[in-house]
């Protein structure tokens, strides 16, 4: 995700994704302009947010993203690690 964000031209990133807060908090504004340039970015055109969400959770298990401590829908946080 923080690829995408910063891969993207200021234009098309405005809207997507919300900033990177304190602790890699983020939101995700546009969920499905975000699956099509994660798509892009992956080499997968059929990308969907169904599908981009099942990434997500396997990114759980490998602990690069976590859910937030008040857990909202769209708002994620990269785990320590991952920061940078």
């Amino acid at each position: 995700m923080s690829q995408l964000s910063k891969n993207c031209e200021p234009s098309t990133r405005r809207g997507i994704i919300l900033g990177v807060f304190v602790a890699g908090i983020f939101k995700i504004e546009d969920s499905v302009r975000v699956a099509k340039l994660w798509g892009e970015r992956k080499n997968r055109p059929q990308m969907n947010y169904d599908k981009l969400s099942r990434s997500i959770r396997q990114y759980y298990k490998k602990g690069i993203i976590k859910k937030t401590a008040n857990s909202k829908r769209l708002v994620y946080q990269f785990c320590p690690a991952y920061m940078q």
